[in-house]
């Protein structure tokens, strides 16, 4: 267990580890940090009984999420999944630091969304 002292010098450690990184990496670009970016899915159904001439429309699930950049080298990205039970679950939540083209860091949980095993499913 750390103590408060401990604590303290391991926060300025991270502040001074997060500045060093911005100084060295220039901005050769002309986009301003941070960047917010909102994105999302809808699976929706729409079934039509042509005997009776009704319909309706059901949405299974939705996903939204939020992405963007801090700095040039460190993104983060956010999205849950909503479900027509009225539950949700986070299915992505990390940061990525980038310092160089050839290395990556990644904090968090990543869900892959298309699997191999999603082809052979039969559907509902």
């Amino acid at each position: 267990m750390l103590n408060v002292k401990q604590s303290m010098s391991l926060k300025k450690l991270f502040v001074a580890i997060f500045m060093m990184f911005s100084l060295l990496t220039p901005e050769t670009d002309s986009v301003r940090y941070p960047t917010f970016k909102v994105d999302g899915t809808m699976k929706n159904k729409f079934e039509y009984a042509s005997e009776t001439g009704s319909s309706r429309f059901s949405v299974r699930n939705s996903r939204m999420g939020v992405r963007g950049y801090l700095t040039p080298f460190f993104s983060y990205r956010g999205q849950i999944e909503l479900s027509d039970n009225g539950n949700f679950k986070v299915l992505d939540l990390y940061v990525l630091l980038n310092p160089s083209g050839d290395c990556l860091f990644l904090w968090g949980r990543l869900v892959f969304q298309f699997l191999i095993l999603t082809l052979f499913r039969q559907p509902t």
